[in-house]
């Protein structure tokens, strides 16, 4: 079970205006409004959804009532897993995002010093089945109801970094 800290995000790969691959923070659902507000100030697009589940192979958010993302995994199966392993966890700590700055939105890169990366105690792949409502704005980056490689991975932060923000030029 999520027990200290229940977020989901939804993160495409980007190449920024300074020519460093990033992930661009698109969509953070999270539980409840304290949380919301932690996030909008890095200028991740978060809102608080009336429900979150995440198992081993399903996650979902409900938000207004309605489904908005869901996730079912079918473990093994995967035709390619070592180039899964291959990409390895994601990525924390090269997240960017878009921070609003004197009545305009700048890029801004997000960044760990001294970062060794997650400890993953958990690590599974196979086939997930995809569902964005169709209304987000997002929806499109995927065909509806896509059946993709993926993974279930469980992450132990291993600490001792802070976060530092930076303006992205380009």
């Amino acid at each position: 079970p999520v027990t200290r800290f229940q977020e989901g995000r939804i993160t495409v790969k980007v190449l920024c205006p300074d020519g460093e691959e990033n992930w661009l923070v698109i969509s953070v659902p999270v539980p409840n409004l304290l949380m919301c507000y932690m996030g909008v100030v890095w200028g991740w697009p978060k809102y608080v959804a009336d429900e979150m589940t995440v198992t081993p192979t399903s996650a979902e958010v409900i938000y207004e009532g309605e489904v908005r993302l869901s996730l079912e995994m079918t473990p093994g199966g995967v035709d390619d897993e070592a180039a899964l392993r291959e990409r390895g966890t994601f990525e924390f700590g090269k997240e960017c995002s878009f921070h609003v700055d004197r009545g305009g939105a700048c890029p801004i890169r997000i960044t760990r010093r001294d970062y060794k990366g997650p400890a993953v105690p958990e690590w599974e792949a196979g086939m997930v089945k995809v569902y964005m409502r169709p209304e987000d704005p997002w929806s499109g980056l995927i065909p509806a109801n896509c059946v993709v490689p993926g993974v279930y991975q469980r992450h132990l932060d291993a600490g001792g970094s802070d976060y530092l923000w930076q303006k992205i030029k380009g």
